[in-house]
């Protein structure tokens, strides 16, 4: 080829490239000469640029342009998948719900291997593995796609750090401990209420008033010191951290505080009273429905027995019917938590907030 058909595709040769090529000495091809002479007609194909005595070339054609509706040139944008869709969302509320009654049975009660716990809990891999080995297979062409399956996975670590050793691990402790710990520690008891006169012995008067919201802690009363020993401490304190004598077969079952009983006195007439004892009873002294087991006469001799018991009354013999065991005691967290609700709410918006920040938008 001659120099111009060097950096050019002559049109000749295109289509005869086993032809000789000659006119070299002019610089041009020979092809040029013929179709600039008139000789052979100029090619009409768009790709084929040509002049008078120069060479035919040939330009490759170029992509059209991707135009609108209205033929104005538009971008191509590659497709963007939704990850946050409505399965993803409802598979990972429905798998919340399930694990936050799972957990506690599994964790606490049977005490078993935490299930969603730490960076790489054992619930949450056992779902992804499932999801891609057997639930995505089984869809086809709808199966789960990877950011939605990303969205599930942080649902589920958000849950392991509520519902496991997280936050339900924690807070209940920090709600219970200070009122078993405080009356083993004086010096911290001084330091966090006021305390009023001394008794005549020398005695530590009693506390009038907390330098700490106490209404953060369960089993602390406005006023008075804290008494280990009272019934309704027992029950609600110790309870929840040495945990709540198990098993409701009848032979075990006493009457004890907070147990319901039902007896039947002397005359046949039958009742069902709520057993209380300590500060309880003396708060519903004049409740027919409360049995005061600190009463001497009427309650003290029901303390400690079991169902098919003959017990003496002053009226005469009565006999105890059944015996429901203690419930758990619901009623002392609501006004505790209520406390704790401000913090609580504060540091979830913090944490959205902060998830909103480094999103990229």
């Amino acid at each position: 080829m001659g120099p111009d058909c060097a950096s050019h595709i002559c049109v000749a040769h295109l289509f005869k490239p086993g032809r000789p090529i000659s006119g070299q000495r002019r610089g041009r091809c020979q092809h040029a000469e013929l179709f600039g002479s008139g000789r052979f007609p100029a090619p009409s194909h768009p790709s084929v640029s040509a002049r008078p005595g120069d060479a035919y070339v040939t330009t490759a054609p170029e992509a059209p342009e991707a135009t609108d509706a209205i033929g104005e040139p538009t971008e191509e944008t590659p497709v963007a998948h939704r990850f946050i869709t409505l399965r993803s969302i409802l598979i990972a509320l429905i798998l919340a719900v399930g694990f936050s009654v799972l957990i506690p049975w599994n964790d606490w009660f049977l005490k078993n291997t935490y299930l969603n716990n730490h960076y790489m809990p054992l619930g949450l891999t056992l779902v992804l593995l499932v999801m891609g080995m057997v639930v995505n297979p089984l869809l086809g062409r709808f199966r789960l796609l990877t950011g939605e399956m990303v969205v599930i996975a942080v649902v589920m670590l958000g849950l392991a750090g509520v519902t496991s050793s997280g936050l339900m691990r924690m807070l209940p402790f920090m709600m219970t401990g200070p009122a078993s710990v405080l009356p083993t520690n004086p010096r911290f008891a001084n330091t966090m209420a006021e305390r009023g006169e001394p008794g005549p012995g020398g005695e530590r008067g009693p506390i009038t008033q907390w330098n700490v919201p106490h209404q953060l802690w369960i089993g602390i009363e406005a006023q008075g010191d804290i008494d280990r020993n009272d019934p309704e401490f027992r029950h609600v304190v110790e309870g929840y951290l040495r945990g709540m004598p198990r098993g409701d077969e009848r032979d075990t079952l006493r009457v004890t505080h907070r147990s319901i009983v039902t007896w039947e006195d002397a005359a046949g007439q039958k009742h069902r009273q709520l057993a209380l004892a300590g500060r309880q009873a003396q708060y519903h002294a004049d409740d027919p429905q409360v049995l005061n087991l600190d009463d001497p006469m009427t309650g003290l001799p029901f303390v400690g027995q079991q169902a098919d018991r003959q017990i003496a009354l002053p009226e005469g013999n009565a006999r105890i019917l059944a015996i429901e065991a203690p419930s758990l005691p619901w009623y002392a967290w609501p006004s505790a938590l209520l406390a704790w609700a401000p913090l609580l709410i504060g540091a979830l918006l913090a944490c959205i907030g902060i998830a909103g920040v480094v999103r990229r938008q």
